[in-house]
């Protein structure tokens, strides 16, 4: 079943149904969701430490973001501002791949070009403890959108329910409010 994201403005003592759109529809770039997502990862819904940002993968082409959750776990982030459609998901998967066989000193020398730092030094300020060993065969997919297309959702559901897959789906959505200020959503 697919998920609904509904606002609404609180105007004295009335609910206004507020319009949402997808950022597309809105004249938002990518680029845009990435800038927010990189200013405050935890808008996924966890605490995420951004690595990398565009990394050039040599097989796969451009991952969007490679973040690190507080187990040291690696995160590809694939990023649609409107609707993810399968070919998405089957990129994101595509990074996910490249991922398990990158050795562990690449993904740690673009994270250090990325931060300015070791990606120990900056896993500890960010997570306040000690960085636990990592490897690149230890990751997730997190796909980003306003909306799936309904094969995309068949297949992530297929994939983290029948194979165990760690894949999962944020979805955002864009609003202004009557007095022209804009928020964003999420789900």
């Amino acid at each position: 079943m697919g998920t609904q994201i509904r606002a609404w403005e609180i105007q004295g003592k009335k609910l206004i149904p507020v319009q949402d759109s997808s950022l597309a529809g809105d004249g938002h770039q990518e680029s845009e969701l990435e800038d927010w997502i990189t200013q405050c990862p935890d808008i996924l819904g966890e605490n995420l430490m951004v690595i990398c940002r565009q990394l050039d993968t040599p097989e796969a082409g451009r991952l969007d973001l490679l973040c690190m959750d507080s187990a040291a776990k690696l995160v590809v982030i694939e990023l649609k501002r409107d609707r993810l459609p399968r070919d998405a998901v089957a990129q994101a998967l595509d990074y996910a791949s490249w991922l398990e066989a990158a050795p562990a000193d690449q993904i740690a020398q673009a994270a250090r070009t990325y931060l300015n730092r070791d990606i120990e030094e900056a896993f500890e300020d960010h997570f306040q403890r000690p960085m636990p060993e990592w490897t690149c065969q230890s990751h997730r997919v997190i796909v980003v959108a306003a909306r799936l297309d309904a094969s995309a959702e068949r297949i992530v559901n297929y994939l983290a329910q029948k194979f165990g897959v760690e894949i999962n789906a944020v979805f955002f959505k864009h609003a202004r409010l009557s007095d022209g200020r804009e928020i964003l959503l999420r789900s």
